[in-house]
């Protein structure tokens, strides 16, 4: 991620702590609220600009909810 200069925030974990979130395969898009709650999920690639706007939306939704 560093060498491609993406500078989004990465998780990276075991097989183990992801069990969890229910991912079905790779790679997947996780978009996690800072209280712990999973907001969206999405696996596989897709460019497409349905989830580019859900994805926005849901990012917009977050910021909204700052204090």
């Amino acid at each position: 991620m560093k060498k491609a200069g993406y500078t989004l925030p990465v998780a990276y974990g075991s097989e183990k702590s992801l069990d969890g979130l229910g991912l079905e395969g790779y790679p997947s898009l996780i978009v996690i609220d800072k209280s712990g709650r999973v907001r969206l999920v999405h696996t596989g690639y897709n460019a497409s600009k349905q989830l580019q706007a859900e994805l926005s939306g849901e990012i917009q939704t977050l910021l909204d909810e700052r204090p």
